[in-house]
């Protein structure tokens, strides 16, 4: 989360993880169905090393900007730093980091299992859109 939406490039996954030696190897956008929740995101993947052993692993990434709702990414949050009356109540990321063995059904299960403790916050959250 940041205070102004603007901040939130620097930690925007083709930002972050890259800058901390990683590798992005594949990016897709995703929707994410969350009992009656259509949830837009993008899902990446990404090399490290650890112990100087090759390590992959999936991001599940969605974000929040305010007057926007749930955006796919940063594009949305960028937009929504070009109003500077909504700039300041900042943007919010969801990131969820899985291990690549995980087949994509098992990754998109833990992810609804998460995602649907949760849903009456980001439905609380998308109201806050521009009327």
């Amino acid at each position: 989360q940041c205070r102004d939406s603007a901040d939130m490039v620097g930690h925007y996954p083709e930002n972050c993880y890259p800058n901390a030696g990683e590798t992005l190897l594949h990016k897709e956008p995703r929707d994410w169905q969350v009992g009656n929740r259509l949830i837009t995101g993008t899902e990446y993947t990404f090399e490290g090393y650890e112990h100087g052993h090759p390590v992959r692993h999936v991001v599940y990434n969605f974000l929040f900007a305010p007057g926007q709702g749930i955006v796919r990414d940063i594009k949305g949050v960028n937009k929504a730093a070009e109003d500077y009356q909504w700039r300041h109540f900042g943007a919010a990321q969801f990131q969820f980091v899985m291990d690549d063995s995980l087949s994509r059904e098992a990754r998109d299960g833990i992810f609804a299992t998460l995602m649907g403790n949760d849903i009456g916050v980001l439905d609380a959250l998308n109201d806050l859109k521009r009327k």
